[in-house]
């Protein structure tokens, strides 16, 4: 059995769009990019945001004059890998860092690769049936419907691709959680919106962390 810490000091903690969510324990300084890396990097459903929240006075390095409160640090993802150094500050004990993960929408239908794509800004209906692997032989390109949940109801817009393309309407810009059906050749119009499986947490309970010493 060997001793790692007898301070008892906060740990930090990693999660949202990384491989691997962890907590650390510091034995020296480290900064943002080093946990990321130990995390295994980024997911591919990163938003391109990370949010660092930083509790009052659980370390000793940084005390905070918001008395018993929460610091919010926001970093941008593009400004962290171009080695900007504000985008890179050292991690304190206590601190929990998100990386933020973008919404999904759901492309399914009569498209090469269906599934759930993450929405950044400006996802539009064309854009995201080509991330989908665009159409798949027998689709319908005149028969895309958008299914768009508002509170308890689901509306339904029908667009055309083809008329798109030709620039006779404008594309539709996509919201969070929306889903693209592409119809095949033949196939009836659906009556209901589809029903999108998302896995979760049997048991409710969050998992344990695994945690790593930087020493």
């Amino acid at each position: 059995v060997r001793i790692i810490d007898r301070s008892n000091r906060a740990v930090a903690q990693i999660d949202g769009a990384v491989k691997v969510p962890m907590r650390f324990r510091f034995q020296r300084p480290s900064r943002l990019r080093e946990l990321i890396i130990a995390a295994g990097g980024f997911t591919d459903d990163a938003s391109g945001e990370i949010v660092i929240f930083r509790p009052d006075n659980l370390n000793c390095i940084e005390k905070l004059p918001f008395g018993n409160g929460i610091h919010t640090i926001n970093i941008s993802i593009i400004e962290l890998l171009s080695g900007k150094e504000p985008a890179d500050p050292v991690i304190m004990s206590g601190d929990l860092v998100t990386v933020q993960k973008a919404v999904p929408i759901y492309v399914i239908g009569a498209v090469n690769n269906p599934g759930p794509i993450y929405a950044r800004s400006g996802m539009s209906v064309s854009r995201a049936i080509a991330t989908a692997g665009g159409l798949e032989k027998g689709a319908v390109a005149q028969k895309v419907s958008i299914f768009r949940r508002d509170g308890t109801n689901t509306t339904v817009m029908q667009v055309d691709l083809e008329k798109i393309k030709n620039g006779e309407i404008n594309d539709v810009e996509l919201k969070a959680f929306d889903i693209i059906e592409v119809a095949f050749k033949g196939s009836a119009q659906r009556k209901y919106p589809p029903v999108i499986a998302a896995g979760d947490n049997k048991d409710g309970r969050a998992p344990e962390l695994p945690l790593k010493i930087i020493e």
